[in-house]
Formats: structure tokens, sequence, C-alpha cells
């Protein structure tokens, strides 16, 4: 199954709402924010969800489209902003008519809707709604069309960081061996207060963008892994045996087998923070192309007679406006003295 059948998002089930508002959508995003630098993602299927279900998942805005989640619509998803005093905008996606095939239903009538933050939050945790509206006729040729593949394998990836310091760090139940290279993290339970007395269990998972790029990322972490256990059981076994002189270097040893603990965390370290800038990104870094410079098409000398035309042209009006100014006064001057003659 491929990687972009599941989502990251809260292993729980919220108690069902067959309406939510814009107010309780913002509520849920930002509790969802504050407790994701320290709660990880888990990587989990949605499929024919039932009326009023609700989702928090970690989606890049910049993907294509969500995961597959077993309904199909019959319209295209509309998108609509509205602006949450005092700075926040909330971002809605709305898909209408929808059914799930072979489910028995006579009418397309199901209603998705994901939130989320694009100011005053965070924009990767979306809120997803399902709920009932207006219905449509299903096309008979594709009433009974399923819309993914069956049967569903549940996803065999840990749970992982998405947010903070530790995003990209994975969590491993407890006793499994990646333990040992400080992945571990005891699982974590925290509560979200939503406006229905919603609590949250959160588990966490991440997103991979790719096959490609998932197992390269596996594989380089595979590597790094090894090594460091090459690393840490040869300082074992001179440890244990401290008569043994030791050598600069050992015959038959490989360049890799002398690299220092320092070298190593700093490759691991830049390694896989380039992976997780991958992996996030809907495009590379280094495939963004570099826009043309906004003075590209502007000429110094053309600037420099503009600049000299309108200086003159500025002098001009000035001097106007000194002409017109000196006639005011004269004008001015006539008329006092006309009136003070008058007065005599």
């Amino acid at each position: 199954m491929s990687q972009s059948e599941y989502f990251l998002r809260l292993s729980r089930d919220f108690s069902l709402q067959p309406n939510i508002t814009y107010e309780q959508a913002v509520s849920i995003l930002l509790q969802a924010y504050q407790v994701s630098a320290n709660i990880p993602y888990a990587m989990s299927l949605i499929d024919k969800p039932n009326d009023g279900e609700i989702h928090i998942v970690f989606l890049h805005p910049q993907l294509p489209h969500l995961p597959p989640d077993g309904v199909r619509f019959l319209e295209q998803e509309q998108r609509y902003a509205i602006q949450i005093p005092p700075h926040r905008e909330l971002e809605v996606f709305e898909v209408k008519f929808g059914f799930i095939p072979g489910g028995g239903e006579t009418a397309a009538s199901r209603v998705r809707r994901r939130f989320r933050l694009s100011k005053g939050g965070h924009p990767n945790i979306i809120l997803l709604h399902y709920s009932r509206g207006p219905s449509h006729a299903i096309p008979p040729q594709i009433l009974h069309q399923p819309i993914r593949a069956y049967p569903l394998r549940p996803s065999q990836e840990p749970p992982v960081f998405v947010l903070g310091e530790k995003a990209g760090q994975k969590v491993f139940p407890v006793g499994h061996p990646q333990q040992l290279h400080g992945h571990a993290h005891p699982h974590a339970h925290m509560s979200l207060s939503h406006p229905s007395q919603l609590q949250a269990q959160m588990h966490a998972g991440h997103a991979i963008a790719g096959d490609r790029h998932r197992e390269q990322a596996l594989m380089a972490v595979a590597s790094q892994n090894n090594a460091m256990e090459n690393a840490l059981r040869r300082e074992k076994d001179r440890g244990a045996r401290p008569g043994r002189p030791v050598a600069e270097e050992d015959p038959g040893v490989g360049e890799e087998e002398n690299v220092t603990f320092r070298a190593l965390a700093l490759a691991r370290f830049k390694r896989n923070h380039e992976h997780l800038a991958e992996l996030f990104s809907a495009v590379p870094i280094s495939e963004l192309p570099v826009p043309p410079s906004p003075y590209a098409a502007l000429n110094k000398e053309s600037l420099e007679a503009q600049l000299e035309s309108l200086n003159a042209e500025i002098e001009i009006l000035k001097q106007k406006a000194a002409e017109r100014e000196q006639e005011l006064q004269e004008k001015i001057q006539r008329e006092s003295g006309d009136v003070s003659m008058v007065a005599v």
C-alpha cells in the first residue's frame, strides 16, 4: 500500500458532532498546535467515516490532494476564508455530494470540511469534519465502483514528532532495539478541552511525501545506526582489555571505523535535516527556481535621464508657483490700498 494512503492524525476517536462552528474549529486547532511540539503523531487510515466524525491531522498545505478516505464526491472542493477577530484567518475547504460506493446509499449527501488556520496558527494542522448536506442522484456507473483498493493494512511506521525541537524523532515501543540509540520517548497523554468536552490521547506519526524519499531516509538512518553500534562495540572491547596497547590505526580497519563520535553525530544531524526538508516540502529546495531580479530590465542611463527630466519639471513648477504667489501678494496689496483710500 502506498504511503499516500495514510494520514498523520491523532490516534483517538472524537465524539460525533453533527455540526461544528468556526469558533469551535479555531479552539481545537489552537489546542492541537500547543501540544504538537511534545506529542508525536501516528500514521493511520481514515476509511468510510461516520456522520459527525472529527479528525485532527498534520498535512502540508501544498499537497495536491488529501489521502483517500473511502468517500467518493461528485463535485470539486471549494475554498473560502473566514476572518476571526482580532487577527486570525480560518481557511475552509468544503466538498459536497459524497457517498460510499457499495454502501447501500441511494443519494450522495455526505459533506467533508477541513479547517486550518492560515493566519494566527499552524497551517499544517488540519481539522477534518464529516457531516450531511444537500443530496444528489448517484450515477449508476459509479454506484458500486470503490474509490480505493481493499483490504486495507494498518501502517507499521512508529509515531514521530512533527513540530518543535524533536521534529523527525520517532517513538518506538518499549523494548524496541532502537531505544538504545536515543529514539525512544515515553508515550504521553494530553487532554484537549473541546467545547463538547473532547479529550484527546495523542500519539504520533508523520507523513512521508513519496516512497522514494522514505526509503532513502530509512537507509541513511540504518547506515548511521550501524556505524554508531560498531563504534560503541569497539570502545567496549577496548575498555574490557585495559592491558591492550592502543594503536593509532589497526590493520584492516576501514575508513568508516575511524570516524569520531562528534563527526558521526554531526553527519547524522545534517543528513537527517536534509531528509526532513525533502519529506515535508512539496518541492525540494534544490529544485526551486531562482526568481529573476526586479532590476534586471532597468537601464541606469535611462533612469538618470528620466530623473533629470523630472527635476527640470519640478523646477518649472516651483517657478510658476512663486510667480502665482507674487501675483497674489500684489493683488492683496492693491486691494488693501483701495480700501484705505475709501476709508479716508
